[in-house]
């Protein structure tokens, strides 16, 4: 949404703006019947369409009650009353930008991101899940109302994360005590066996796959944490509502397994392993997506006694359909994205020296590199000189000797330097073993771990990959996790046709700050 501005967007048929007006008539006079909640947005520093508000409040007996509201579209857009919007909203399926770069809302700018908008200090229709907490951080009955949310100050990502620094400023309690549930509710989903990590400083989260991403740059703060986990308790705890009443929804149903499998939608439960809920529905973006817009009002029409405005078969072909329409719009995002960064990143080395990208650039040129099979000697070089200084992650290891198949001379030198490398600092084994495991890229046949009778620990294993079988050394040592790395070290040196030398003695901590030692990546 970021670059709207530079990019066409696709026009909306005429009946659909002339009900788009009527829809404006009638937000302000439903406003009267409705309860005001408080709440403040959490967008990024370009968004216009902002879907959720937050509030939280703390309770005499040490707990806190979340409020959590989202744009009420449902009430407005409706297949009775706006058909034609509806027929559109319906055939775009998603806010998305095409491969051509055509910006493609699922509503008009006139409601997205102005009237039924949570603009800061515009009165917007809401619906308000009521979600209590105790000491404890145990959740109790939730309560979902249609109210309204006047909010009170729209805030970025970085600017959350500075307000919770900032003892004295205004909503510094509050994003204090959210972080605070945040954390809770991502520890307990984690122990529960979610798939989910964030590592906002570095730039990489989960998805709902399971699948590691890379966050843009203005979401790489503490408070993406908030946003995600609120998202992800007001999306189970509305599926659930709706379980309970055994409502047919297009849930958002997903299975762990290897290699990963993308979440869909069907409209029975099929419950969702990524955020490892028995129930899980999209409904916190009904400006973005239709299938939130569907499940909202279905769950207004729970909360007025009235039957579904939707069949199971109706819920079914809309699931078919919209999944297709994502697969479609997932497989065009990526290939457009990087051919945006690598454009920009060309144009910055043929202007800068290569040494003064950041590692989240110089991953880029390393994954252009590899994906194209062509590694020139200045790149060789910089790889080199971040593997002596330990400059470069587990992600960037992974991308240089195991996501593309590369051969030559100079890959292969890559090789023995990476491979040399993990076999110094055997815990970055561990994570590219995890990452490829995660991936689908090989499984694990046999690991072992013995003591032998001086107290040494001894490991080795072996792995299953395109294929073949691939069985590691015995390794010893004075700890069993090191013996395991080492192990690890090893079994992807064979995956790769690297021989190691004799295991080497563990890197101090200040020797990994001052470099790898009796490393000569040249030779």
């Amino acid at each position: 949404m970021s670059h709207q501005e530079e990019r066409a967007s696709q026009p909306f048929l005429e009946d659909a703006l002339a009900e788009t007006l009527q829809v404006q008539e009638h937000i302000a006079p439903a406003l009267l019947a409705r309860p005001e909640v408080n709440g403040v947005t959490i967008t990024g520093p370009l968004t216009k369409a902002c879907n959720t508000a937050m509030w939280l409040e703390r309770t005499p007996q040490g707990g806190y009650t979340l409020f959590y509201s989202i744009v009420d579209v449902g009430s407005f857009v409706t297949s009775s009353t706006t058909p034609a919007l509806d027929k559109e909203a319906s055939t775009r399926g998603f806010t998305h930008f095409t491969a051509e770069k055509v910006f493609v809302p699922l509503l008009p700018e006139s409601l997205a991101e102005g009237s039924l908008s949570l603009l800061e200090g515009q009165p917007c229709p809401t619906l308000t899940l009521s979600l209590p907490f105790d000491a404890s951080f145990h959740l109790g009955a939730p309560s979902l109302h249609q109210t309204y949310v006047r909010s009170r100050r729209r805030f970025t990502y970085e600017e959350v994360a500075n307000e919770m620094v900032e003892s004295h400023a205004e909503f510094s309690v509050l994003f204090q005590d959210a972080f605070s549930l945040a954390l809770q509710l991502w520890k307990a989903r984690v122990v529960n066996g979610a798939i989910a990590s964030y590592d906002v400083e570095m730039g990489w989260v989960t998805t709902e796959d399971g699948v590691r991403i890379l966050l843009e740059e203005d979401k790489r703060f503490v408070s993406y944490i908030i946003v995600q986990e609120f998202i992800i308790l007001a999306n189970h705890t509305l599926a659930s509502y709706l379980a309970e009443r055994k409502q047919p929804a297009l849930y958002r149903n997903h299975t762990v397994q290897l290699p990963p499998t993308k979440a869909t939608y069907g409209s029975r439960i099929g419950g969702h392993g990524g955020v490892h809920v028995p129930a899980y529905i999209h409904a916190t973006y009904p400006l973005h997506s239709y299938a939130d817009l569907v499940n909202q009002r279905i769950l207004l029409a729970s909360l007025r006694g009235e039957p579904s405005p939707f069949t199971t078969a109706e819920l079914e072909t809309l699931s078919l359909a919209l999944n297709r329409q994502e697969a479609i719009i997932k497989a065009a995002k990526p290939e457009q994205f990087l051919r945006e960064r690598d454009e920009h990143l060309q144009k910055r080395i043929e202007e800068e020296p290569i040494a003064s990208l950041d590692h989240k650039q110089f991953h880029s040129v390393i994954r252009r590199a590899a994906e194209e099979h062509v590694l020139t000697p200045l790149i060789e070089q910089e790889i080199y000189r971040r593997l002596e200084r330990t400059l470069l992650k587990d992600n960037d290891l992974y991308t240089l000797i195991f996501r593309y198949h590369n051969s030559g001379e100079e890959w292969e030198r890559i090789q023995q330097a990476v491979c040399r490398f993990l076999q110094k600092t055997p815990a970055q084994a561990a994570m590219l073993y995890n990452r490829g495991q995660q991936e689908g890229k090989w499984t694990v046949v046999r690991y072992d771990t013995t003591q032998n009778v001086r107290g040494q620990f001894q490991a080795h294993m072996t792995l299953h990959c395109e294929g073949q079988n691939y069985t590691s050394s015995l390794h010893t040592a004075l700890r069993k996790d090191r013996a395991k790395y080492l192990a690890f070290a090893d079994v992807l040196a064979t995956l790769v046709g690297v021989v190691l030398p004799p295991d080497v003695p563990m890197l101090e901590p200040w020797e990994k700050l001052l470099g790898l030692r009796d490393q000569e990546p040249h030779a």
